[in-house]
């Protein structure tokens, strides 16, 4: 099933405590796969302390995050916490090089396509839809997630680490 939680505000702005509620949600949920299309420079001890209680506890899910779009190899999280369960995600042109604008330092874990990607949009105040093309690792990590959640549609009793290791080794 499928599960949205909102961790941020229409305007795309939000805190540490409004990220994590809306991983607490999604994991209450049975969410397998978290996509956080987010990022920022601040780590927080709760985010830290929320991802160590699931890996004690032995849950299985994995949070593909946007590795951020800063273009040097700073940190950005939640991709950067070091948690076998937070999957890093860079991202690349077409032609397969590494976007300049993508993060890149030792928390990536891999890329995917990140320039000109078709997106929804709201328009007229949300009363209409369309399509738009953006550039980002908010971009880039649905792809990830997207493949996560088909390797454990096919194979569910596979582990976080059995998950990670199919996506890493076909990687292109």
């Amino acid at each position: 099933p499928l599960h949205i939680g909102k961790g941020l505000g229409d305007d795309g702005n939000g805190s540490n405590s409004g990220v994590l509620a809306a991983m607490e949600s999604c994991v209450q949920s049975g969410a397998k796969v978290i996509n956080m299309s987010l990022g920022g420079p601040g780590a927080s001890g709760a985010v830290e302390e929320f991802l160590t209680k699931l890996e004690n506890d032995g849950t299985d899910v994995l949070i593909v995050a946007a590795a951020g779009n800063n273009g040097d190899s700073s940190f950005s999280f939640p991709a950067s916490y070091n948690s076998p369960l937070v999957m890093s995600v860079a991202a690349v042109e077409s032609n397969g090089d590494r976007a300049g604008f993508s993060q890149y330092n030792n928390q990536v874990d891999i890329a995917a396509p990140g320039v000109d990607i078709k997106s929804t949009v709201t328009m007229n105040a949300g009363r209409d839809f369309g399509y738009t093309s953006w550039d980002g690792t908010s971009m880039a990590s649905p792809h990830v997630a997207g493949v996560a959640a088909l390797i454990w549609s096919h194979y569910p009793s596979k582990s976080v680490a059995d998950v990670r290791t199919a996506l890493e080794c076909s990687a292109v």
